[in-house]
């Protein structure tokens, strides 16, 4: 089925590298265009506050976005695929570059970009099976070294699953956009009514001796700055998914004793999210 057809503009190709492997669509895995993919120029951002970050494949990434650099722009590319067997073909292309960071060339007008890769679908379509890519451009912007960044500049927390302690900066490459911040917890209270007089009896430090209080619960969401956004996802939920440990931000407060979950990934604007609940017992205790 492949010959005779690569006289197609040389199928209007791309090509991915991950780390030192690159990948051609036609080359490599025989893929041929529905229609021709072009390039979209990313967005100018106009936000304020930074933290850039090199990338060990070399890219560069605003995770606080500041007001000097680029936003990120996103397609999608549609390939039939010509090999006699297109689920093995599927499954190499999901494992080359599904979910992983690297940079995309439109050989047709020999542009270059870095950029989050996905498989978003598969299907019959007609007499073929069709698989689509998605890219997702990331923004640019000046460096900052990995290695300048604290695990409290990272908004780091450390989660401590039996006797294992996971740093979600040092162990994960993951940064918080902001100070985690525990919210105050619900104060436990027993107010019994006076019949025939004025106001109640306060019985809320009875039983302890002390004021009690409510669990508190919450989310906290986190920028993955790793080449295998996908690995690092699974990582944690295997760490922590259900798990109960201690949390203790680095910025201060805790630990606070719980039960926590993954709640799932995003990408937006290019960069790919985990999201961290929690459900904890507060950090409070005037009575100890």
């Amino acid at each position: 089925m492949r010959s005779g057809i690569y006289y197609y503009n040389k199928a209007h190709r791309l090509s991915f590298t991950i780390g030192s492997t690159t990948y051609d669509t036609w080359n490599t895995w025989g893929l041929l265009p529905v229609e021709k993919a072009v390039p979209i120029a990313p967005s100018v951002r106009t936000d304020s506050g930074a933290i850039k970050v090199n990338y060990a494949d070399g890219s560069v990434k605003t995770l606080l976005i500041s007001n000097a650099g680029t936003g990120a722009a996103e397609g999608t590319a549609n390939f039939i695929i010509t090999s006699d067997t297109p689920d093995t073909t599927f499954s190499t292309i999901v494992t080359a570059i599904h979910g992983k960071r690297g940079t995309i060339t439109f050989l047709d007008s020999n542009q270059t970009y870095t950029g989050l890769f996905s498989v978003s679908s598969y299907a019959a379509q007609d007499k073929y099976s069709v698989i689509s890519i998605r890219y997702e451009l990331y923004s640019s912007g000046d460096v900052v070294a990995t290695s300048s960044i604290t695990d409290a500049l990272a908004h780091g927390v450390t989660f401590t699953v039996g006797n294992v302690a996971k740093k979600t900066w040092t162990d994960w490459g993951m940064i918080c956009e902001t100070p985690v911040a525990i919210a105050a917890p619900a104060v436990k209270t027993n107010y019994i009514p006076i019949p025939g007089a004025n106001g109640s009896i306060d019985l809320s430090q009875a039983l302890a001796g002390h004021i009690l209080y409510d669990n508190v619960s919450g989310q906290i969401t986190f920028d993955v700055t790793g080449t295998t956004p996908l690995t690092t996802y699974y990582a944690v939920m295997t760490h922590l998914h259900g798990m109960k440990g201690t949390m203790t931000p680095a910025d201060g407060g805790g630990p606070f004793t719980g039960r926590f979950s993954v709640d799932g990934y995003s990408v937006s604007d290019g960069q790919f999210k985990i999201t961290i609940g929690y459900n904890v017992i507060p950090y409070i205790n005037r009575g100890s």
